[in-house]
């Protein structure tokens, strides 16, 4: 529960820092997503929405003042992204 001012404060970085320290590691998890996304849509891997939605319902119990929407997306790209695991594995 820090703010950014005192974030950068503490650390004695700037945001423009922060920005170029993080920047290869986002580029990297934004490319994997994209491969992922990719073969997902080209092999017709979509998770179930009944087990997509019992999750979200799960997540809501514990963090009810989650956005919904926003849940969904999430736990729908990791089921996603597991899916692909698991036929590139096969």
């Amino acid at each position: 529960n820090v703010s950014l001012e005192d974030y950068l404060s503490h650390t004695g970085k700037t945001k423009e820092a922060i920005k170029e320290e993080w920047r290869g590691e986002a580029t990297k998890r934004a490319t994997l997503q994209l491969a992922l996304s990719t073969i997902a849509k080209k092999e017709g891997l979509v998770p179930e929405s009944e087990r997509v939605s019992k999750e979200v319902a799960h997540l809501l119990i514990h963090y009810p003042d989650a956005n919904p929407d926003a849940l969904e997306s999430y736990v729908s790209t990791l089921m996603m992204n597991d899916m692909v695991f698991t036929y590139l594995e096969t």
